[in-house]
């Protein structure tokens, strides 16, 4: 059995927790008081806020390559009889220390992910890949091996339950995975030259590349599909390449003397360089939004940068005496080796901190100009900590940008009343956190249109009972400029009509003054006119002309069947209107001066038809108006009289 485990739990616990040695309990009281405050932070000049540091591991041993994944730090720890052993702790409140290994024979570069922990043996004079199932502990679980052999097989990483690690059994350094427990062995990258330093996450391998000619790549794979490619876009040499979902990063020497942290995008981005600064960068982890490496930019020290993707927030993790190096990150939390000036000199302990991001950026943004300014929205930020939004407009994309709220917006919208009409303008929406963290800006922009104004007249205000024709002109503008080369649409409503419709020909095109006319429109009935602009334009609203209205004048005719009736008979009142219409005929019958009926009658094929019926004897007279309408032309009057 390689590397037996010790455990000594002494309370109940999860899983995923695990006690101290017992020799070691009162000074890990201590440090978990100090552990505590990771979670404790004051706001930097940063938008990330970064707790205070405090020593996870720190014993007078040296510690190297630590690893995290969720509560948990792993590491391998020389304070043991042999090589290097692995230990871990669990970073929450109450945590505690494990060590894994315990043997005269060297183990290192551990990597953990959820309940696994793998890690490199050399037990039979070579170096094999094992791992251990933390979940299994309380029930006595112990390392199993997963890849050995002949030849070396070293720097395992691990995702869930698969693990990669680079393999020389074959002459040359491949890169082989293993799905845990009980999957195979398969190779996911052979061939010509050497593939070393893989890193994995979910289904996907990133590695370095080492061709003949002395250069090195960074090749990435994805094992679903099998698709794979190259990802640094120049020659040179690079390595210590790690992912996280679509994010990989790794060291660069591109530029002569200068190493580098550069990063792709796997979504669409590409390629960008996150370090340009002064010294080296080195030793590149990420985790999600956040990539962390070891940075020699301070006079003599070595201190740990870090830097949010999501907005280009640089942020220092630790600029503490001594050398730092070596971090990695998981979430929110970092750990790193540490070697503090004047205490343990040569010796590297573990130390670690919390990280509060700035929120991630608003999502589902919308920006409509309408004639009231630009009305902006987004999406409500998931952030737990978020103290509201800010809003940021400027008139081109790349130019200045000015804050447009005086307080942080509590509400995931606001309504640019101020926005410049006629232009697009281009906006910037943030998402703050309680910390003051500012995240990076989602984008969109928009048009608050110009007014327009249209007028409308006609060359007639009133035709004849049998029409005829008018000339209908306008003009488009906008304020005091003409809106030339603009398709202006004129519609009608006839006088019996519900809705209305085009004028014939009566789509236009404005002049160079704004101009637009219309001539030889026939009127048959009195008829309402109006103007539309449809602007087609986000720089233009769309306007309609006030109501013209051209009247023809109406010939209606009345008569009866009879000019004297006896009471109680009745009499025929018929009559037609020109010009034709139809709809209703309102009848008005007066006796000795006062109306003793209004009767509406139905126009067919524009004449009508009733019958009246009168109960005294006199001279009655009938009068008729189109509908209710008066005014509506020229009309007779007929007169009948009734006899006892």
């Amino acid at each position: 059995m390689r590397g037996s485990v010790i455990v000594q739990p002494v309370r109940s616990v999860s899983e995923h927790r695990f006690s101290p040695l017992p020799g070691a309990r009162a000074w890990l009281f201590l440090l978990a008081a100090l552990l505590a405050s990771l979670l404790i932070g004051a706001p930097s000049a940063s938008a990330t806020v970064v707790a205070p540091e405090s020593p996870v591991a720190a014993d007078g041993a040296s510690k190297r390559a630590p690893a995290i994944s969720g509560d948990l730090a792993v590491w391998a720890d020389d304070r043991g009889l042999g090589g290097g052993d692995i230990y871990i702790r669990d970073l929450s409140p109450g945590g505690g220390e494990t060590q894994v290994t315990n043997d005269l024979a060297t183990q290192a570069n551990p990597s953990i992910s959820g309940s696994f922990v793998v890690w490199q043996d050399n037990s039979s004079g070579n170096w094999d890949i094992y791992g251990l199932d933390l979940s299994t502990l309380s029930s006595g679980g112990q390392p199993f091996e997963i890849a050995a052999g002949a030849g070396d097989q070293r720097n395992p990483d691990i995702s869930g339950d698969f693990v990669v690690w680079e393999d020389d059994s074959g002459g040359d350094w491949d890169v082989r995975g293993r799905t845990l427990p009980s999957g195979v062995v398969s190779d996911i990258a052979t061939g010509a030259g050497d593939q070393r330093s893989p890193a994995v996450s979910g289904e996907r391998v990133v590695w370095q590349q080492i061709s003949s000619a002395g250069e090195a790549d960074i090749i990435f794979k994805d094992l679903f599909s099998g698709a794979q490619k190259q990802l640094n876009t120049s020659g040179g040499w690079r390595q210590a390449p790690d992912i996280s979902g679509d994010t990989v990063v790794w060291r660069d020497e591109r530029t002569a003397g200068d190493l580098d942290i550069y990063a792709y995008d796997l979504a669409g981005g590409g390629e960008r360089r996150l370090t340009e600064g002064a010294g080296d960068q080195w030793a590149p982890e990420v985790s999600g939004r956040v990539v962390v490496w070891a940075d020699d930019r301070g006079v003599g020290s070595t201190d740990i940068y870090g830097e949010d993707i999501s907005n280009g927030d640089e942020f220092a993790v630790s600029t503490a005496s001594g050398p730092q190096d070596d971090p990695a990150v998981d979430g929110d939390r970092v750990v790193w080796t540490s070697q503090r000036d004047g205490v343990d000199l040569g010796v590297y302990d573990i130390y670690g901190t919390t990280l509060d991001l700035a929120p991630a950026p608003p999502s589902g943004l919308k920006a409509v100009g309408s004639a009231g300014g630009v009305n902006l929205s987004w999406d409500v930020s998931p952030e737990v900590d978020l103290a509201g939004y800010n809003v940021y407009r400027s008139g081109s994309p790349d130019g200045t940008y000015t804050k447009l709220n005086a307080n942080l917006l509590s509400a995931p919208s606001y309504m640019d009343s101020d926005a410049p009409k006629g232009t697009r303008s281009y906006y910037r929406f943030t998402a703050v956190d309680s910390a003051g963290g500012e995240s990076g800006a989602g984008r969109a922009d928009a048009v608050a249109p110009k007014p327009t104004e249209i007028t409308l007249s006609s060359s007639v205000s009133t035709l004849t009972y049998n029409g005829g024709t008018t000339n209908l002109s306008g003009k488009l503008a906008s304020g005091t400029d003409a809106l030339a080369g603009r398709t202006v649409v004129l519609e009608m409503r006839p006088e019996d009509a519900t809705s209305w419709s085009p004028v014939p020909n009566g789509r236009v095109t404005t002049g160079v003054d704004g101009s637009f006319s219309l001539t030889g429109v026939r009127v048959d009935k009195s008829t309402d006119y109006r103007a539309l602009f449809v602007s087609e334009e986000d720089e233009l609203q769309s306007s309609t002309s006030s109501q013209m209205h051209v009247n023809v004048n109406m010939i209606i005719s009345v008569s009866t069947s009879a000019k004297y009736v006896k009471v109680k008979k009745f009499v025929t009142i018929y009559g037609m209107v020109l010009p034709a219409h139809t709809g209703n005929v309102q009848l008005i019958i007066k006796h000795n001066g006062a109306v003793v009926s209004r009767k509406f009658t139905l126009l067919n094929s524009s004449r009508f038809s009733t019958r009246y019926r009168p109960l005294a004897p006199g001279i009655y007279y009938v009068t008729a108006l189109f509908g209710s309408q008066p005014n509506q032309g020229v009309t007779n009057t007929a007169r009948f009289v009734v006899k006892r």
